[in-house]
């Protein structure tokens, strides 16, 4: 696209900026399903619960346990973490892309910022080791693609698994 903006404008000077907004076509088979909750331990149940129910009604049976596992992690992350003890908002979009077989599970919080890809796990045989980012590397080690964003003040994680 820029090159033939270029071939139209040829030499004439800047007369302002250019915005490229580029737009991905996914299929016409997506289903997308949200739930909001404060981020207490007495909500995780919620979060599991609908995220079951995605599955099942998307009929993606492999991914459960994976899936329960990623959302413990992050979930007990955001609870313990973000908002230092206080409650706070626990975001969770699932998108299911049946036309790619992609499962995305985006994930939001307003707490403290905390990019998860920063994290230096410490080593399994570590004996002595009390805090040190398995549980990211374990949520790393299932998605196909893991990724990190701060955006007006909310930590953003998407995570896609291929089905």
């Amino acid at each position: 696209m820029k090159d033939n903006i270029s071939y139209v404008v040829k030499d004439a000077p800047q007369a302002d900026d250019m915005t490229f907004l580029l737009l991905e076509y996914q299929g016409d088979e997506m289903n997308i399903k949200s739930i909001e909750v404060e981020s207490s331990k007495n909500n995780l149940n919620k979060v599991l619960d609908f995220a079951h129910k995605f599955l099942e009604d998307n009929k993606i049976y492999t991914l459960g346990v994976q899936i329960d596992l990623i959302l413990e992690e992050l979930y007990s992350n955001v609870n313990k973490y973000a908002y230092d003890g206080d409650e706070g908002i626990f975001h969770l979009r699932m998108n299911y892309n049946k036309t790619k077989k992609e499962l995305s599970l985006t994930l939001v919080d307003k707490g403290k910022e905390f990019n998860p890809l920063k994290t230096n796990p410490k080593k399994v045989e570590d004996k002595n080791a009390q805090e040190g980012g398995l549980g990211i590397l374990i949520v790393k080690n299932f998605a196909d693609s893991f990724s990190y964003n701060r955006i007006n003040e909310k930590n953003i994680l998407l995570i896609k698994k291929k089905i």
